[in-house]
């Protein structure tokens, strides 16, 4: 059996080995905002399928989210590089050995549009997977 904590993990530890990638603020730690640019990371976790009358076919199922999060009124490009580079380390079909499976990146990452949060400026690169 695959464990959520286990899949987040892993994740996370592929996106933090990237080369040149920004600060990370982790979901639900405790810290100061470092000043932009900095990464926000995000598992969204969707219900799990199993096609198996046994219960043995689970596959878990979500998106890690990662925010660019760049200054406000200041050239997007950099911010746009960064969510390239991280969809480049996430593409589709990249398989990564977590405790009891494999998770798999399933479909293309999707960079979405920038917005105004604030006084911040996010771009939001969204990464589906499967673990089973």
């Amino acid at each position: 059996m695959i464990n959520e904590t286990d899949i987040s993990d892993v994740l996370g530890a592929h996106l933090e080995a990237m080369t040149d990638v920004y600060p990370i603020m982790w979901e639900n730690k405790d810290a100061e905002f470092p000043e932009p640019p900095y990464l926000i990371y995000e598992l969204v976790r969707m219900p799990s399928i199993d096609r198996t009358l046994n219960g043995d076919g689970e596959i878990k199922r979500g998106y890690l989210q990662v925010s660019v999060v760049g200054k406000l009124n200041e050239w997007a490009r950099p911010n746009e590089r960064q969510g390239d580079l991280i969809a480049a380390r996430f593409r589709k079909t990249t398989k990564l050995d977590v405790t009891g499976g494999k998770i798999t990146i399933m479909r293309p990452p999707f960079v979405g549009q920038g917005y105004r949060d604030g006084a911040l400026w996010r771009l939001p690169v969204q990464i589906h997977y499967q673990a089973s």
